[in-house]
């Protein structure tokens, strides 16, 4: 039989991805997609420049352990996380995906922040399974 080294389970437990849909209820068992946190349509145009935009980005280099720096990340993969199937996040987050920011509208206002707090509760939980793997090593 043979064993995994501590680099490799390391390596893995970095890459390992928390694919689940965070729907209402927790009972969705559809595999989640990659879903924009912030609106890829509207916002991005704001924020891209040359279809890029910055993003932090962890480093972690044999040696000199785990540093960040910012580049540049194409608009289409920056802030996204897998934190709902597409049935889920096209039906919850229409309001605010097809149309303007209304600062007025309260449903907006509340998916915005809903979105925002799925995607900290994904990191989260994501995070937590990485040490717990870590612990089961």
């Amino acid at each position: 039989m043979v064993t995994e080294t501590m680099r490799e389970v390391f390596y893995r437990t970095l890459n390992w991805k928390l694919n689940r849909c965070l729907a209402p209820g927790r009972i969705c068992k559809e595999k989640a997609i990659r879903a924009h946190s912030v609106q890829n349509a509207r916002t991005m145009d704001l924020l891209a420049r040359n279809g890029h935009v910055k993003a932090i980005k962890l480093i972690i280099e044999q040696g000199s352990g785990p540093s960040v720096r910012f580049e540049d990340v194409g608009r289409n993969l920056a802030s996204t996380f897998e934190g709902f199937c597409a049935a889920h996040d096209t039906s919850l987050f229409l309001p605010i995906d097809t149309r303007p920011l209304d600062i007025n509208n309260e449903q907006q206002l509340f998916l915005y922040a809903y979105r925002s707090i799925a995607r900290e509760t994904h990191a989260e939980i994501e995070a937590a399974s990485k040490i717990q793997s870590a612990y089961q090593y």
